[in-house]
């Protein structure tokens, strides 16, 4: 019985990493079965908050560790034409106002993350290049 059970377990991961359909499929369905095991917790967990759970207790089930990692663009100015990137395209159309932030705006953000218990610093932006800084090295320190 395991050998028959392997053997269609494996056609099975065979058809959905070569069909796009099923692989689509397989994907979606698992998105909203997930979907749907988690509003089914959610509205479990909403029932007993009324009653019964502090705050602390409904936080653990929120999946987002709040203080886990703070991110933040220090400048959203690029000095790269990349191709897949849409900065180019937005200087163009002018839709974007460009600058760094002050230095000042910065210490304030992490000095409160770091007092909430923040431990990670990510300097990655949605935009731009965060080398363009020239206080960048006295942002890291």
């Amino acid at each position: 019985m395991m050998p028959m059970i392997q053997k269609v377990r494996s056609r099975l991961y065979l058809a959905l990493r070569t069909n796009g359909w099923v692989a689509d499929f397989g994907y979606w369905s698992a998105y909203h079965a997930q979907h749907l095991l988690r509003g089914r917790q959610f509205r479990k967990l909403a029932a007993q908050a009324a009653s019964t759970l502090a705050p602390d207790q409904v936080l653990k089930h929120r999946y987002v560790d709040i203080n886990s990692v703070l991110a933040t663009g220090v400048t959203n100015i690029c000095n790269a034409k990349c191709t897949f990137c849409a900065y180019p395209k937005v200087m163009e159309a002018k839709t974007l106002q460009t600058g760094v932030m002050p230095f000042a705006v910065f210490k304030k953000a992490v000095d409160e993350w770091a007092s909430l218990g923040g431990w990670a610093l990510d300097l990655t932006p949605v935009v731009g290049d965060p080398l363009v800084d020239p206080g960048l090295l006295e942002k890291v320190e």
